[in-house]
């Protein structure tokens, strides 16, 4: 998982989406905005990835389950109703599947310098940094996940007491293929206000086989989104950890 922290986005997300899958780890997209930015999730079989000349990669976790997870964003902004292919290109494996999510701006977009590290690990707690996303801000996820047999489904809650809310804005999960999206959630801005969040994802599928890597029992990822917004401002971190396999929605 990785999460970007942006400023200068519109108000209404997403622009134009993208998402594909049994597919080679890049993928076309025309943008609807000048200006807006391209941020991608891809899921595939480990090898050697290599980013394409208009892709700029957040994240690539090798090998974790046989797999590779990787979070990536277009280098340059966005011209409107220019095609613009991308992704990676890899050698000896292939892509499962692949999401792209235009965010559009209102003004310039920025990835503010709160935006942590990518979390990733073969055990089933992850945890990131603490950071401080602005008021106002917005908050993208690029998740990927291993699965079984059938669909794995993603559920994103947070008990920040802020009224987030979280929009899967495109994903790729069909049966057996795991689980690749790009979620959003725009923070409030303008009223100081005090709470303490938790960020929850949590995938849910059955045991089963994907691409080839067997798998027994269930699995069930919980990051949590820990702040303290005061003045609009907060301090908070994305912590994953194992729970009871289920789709959870808390609010």
């Amino acid at each position: 998982m990785a999460v970007i922290v942006l400023t200068g986005q519109a108000a209404s997300q997403p622009g134009t989406i993208a998402s594909a899958t049994q597919t080679t780890q890049s993928l076309a997209i025309t943008p609807a905005q000048t200006g807006s930015r391209v941020y991608g999730s891809l899921l595939g079989v480990t090898g050697s990835y290599t980013v394409n000349g208009a892709t700029t990669n957040k994240q690539d976790a090798h090998g974790i389950g046989g797999l590779e997870m990787c979070s990536f964003r277009a280098t340059a902004t966005s011209a409107s109703g220019t095609p613009e292919t991308l992704g990676y290109t890899t050698t000896g494996a292939n892509g499962i599947s692949i999401c792209l999510c235009e965010i559009e701006q209102a003004g310039t977009l920025t990835e503010d310098a709160s935006t942590p590290a990518g979390v990733s690990a073969v055990a089933l707690t992850v945890t990131t940094a603490s950071f401080t996303p602005p008021s106002a801000s917005l908050l993208v996820a690029m998740v990927q996940s291993n699965g079984g047999g059938s669909v794995t489904t993603i559920a994103m809650s947070d008990t920040s007491g802020l009224s987030l809310t979280w929009v899967q804005q495109v994903k790729q999960n069909g049966a057996g293929n795991g689980y690749s999206g790009i979620w959003t959630a725009a923070l409030p801005g303008g009223t100081a206000h005090t709470a303490t969040a938790s960020l929850t994802v949590t995938p849910s599928f059955s045991a089963a086989r994907t691409r080839g890597h067997s798998r027994t029992g269930s699995l069930a990822v919980t990051p949590s989104f820990r702040a303290a917004w005061q003045g609009g401002n907060g301090s908070g971190k994305v912590r994953a950890r194992p729970s009871v396999p289920s789709l959870i929605t808390t609010l």
